[in-house]
């Protein structure tokens, strides 16, 4: 599959006599967003665990492209000793990534998250919610090729929440792939191309999960492996279906999309307004 940056194949976790996982199979690409649900305790965060080599598996195999960098946020925080700020700091350094540049964008992002004024307090005396902002602007310091979302709204707040979905829908224009465990149907319908709900051990696709107040374009593309312009405003997630591109816009961002799109090469095969289902 062109494009795929990681792949489960035939993968299954045992824990003990407890089969997680059975035998399952997927690739997820660049500037794709793939959405997993299901019951507590039905193995996604088990399989997060897997894509970030945090845990291996029984059998089958977890294939990354040479030189795939992954960014995780788990679904709960350690409480450090270290404030945001250090804990920040440290990572920069450890990512081997120009400093100025990390320390610049750790500031925009504190205040993003309105996380300034807590920032030099020890990790330990943090609410939930403001654990999960760390979590959060730590895997948004750099640009990932693989970014792991294990329930990324806990305990964040309405302005955090959004906050959050603009810089997941900028990961995606710039190429990122997202695997996306979470019970919200809403941030599923905000963020996913595709949606599986695990049951069993087993993947099952869901329907699409686009939403209300969306248009649904379905545009030919003029070669395989088309990328959409990266400055592109409005565009709230998309599956390439070899050849074709499904994409979901914001309703008010339509006209600029389908001029850009056009110019672009693409022919535009499907044009709609989708309602919440």
């Amino acid at each position: 599959m062109p494009d795929a940056v990681m792949t489960f194949d035939q993968v299954s976790k045992r824990f003990g006599a407890r089969e997680v996982l059975k035998n399952v199979s997927f690739q997820i690409r660049k500037g794709e967003c793939m959405a997993l649900t299901g019951l507590n305790g039905c193995g996604k965060t088990t399989l997060l665990k897997l894509a970030a080599g945090l845990t291996l598996p029984s059998s089958g195999a977890v294939r990354a492209g040479d030189g795939i960098r992954i960014q995780y946020i788990p679904e709960s925080f350690p409480r450090l000793n270290l404030s945001a700020r250090d804990l920040l700091r440290s990572l920069g350094r450890v990512e081997g990534s120009d400093q100025k540049r990390i320390k610049k964008r750790m500031e925009q992002l504190l205040v993003l998250f309105s996380l300034q004024e807590a920032s030099g307090i020890p990790i330990r005396a943090y609410s939930k919610g403001m654990l999960q902002k760390v979590s959060v602007i730590q895997a948004f310091l750099s640009q990932a090729d693989v970014l792991l979302l294990d329930e990324p709204l806990s305990g964040q707040d309405r302005e955090s929440q959004d906050a959050f979905k603009r810089l997941v829908r900028e990961s995606l224009r710039e190429g990122t792939a997202v695997l996306l465990a979470c019970h919200e149907q809403p941030l599923i319908r905000a963020l996913a191309g595709t949606a599986f709900v695990i049951r069993d051990g087993e993947l099952h696709p869901c329907e699409a999960p686009f939403g209300e107040d969306e248009v649904i374009f379905l545009f030919g593309t003029p070669e395989p492996g088309f990328l959409i312009p990266p400055d592109l405003e409005g565009i709230l997630r998309t599956e390439d279906h070899g050849g074709e591109l499904l994409l979901a816009a914001q309703q008010g961002a339509c006209d600029e999309i389908l001029r850009r799109m056009l110019q672009a090469g693409c022919r535009l095969k499907e044009m709609r307004h989708e309602k919440d289902r």
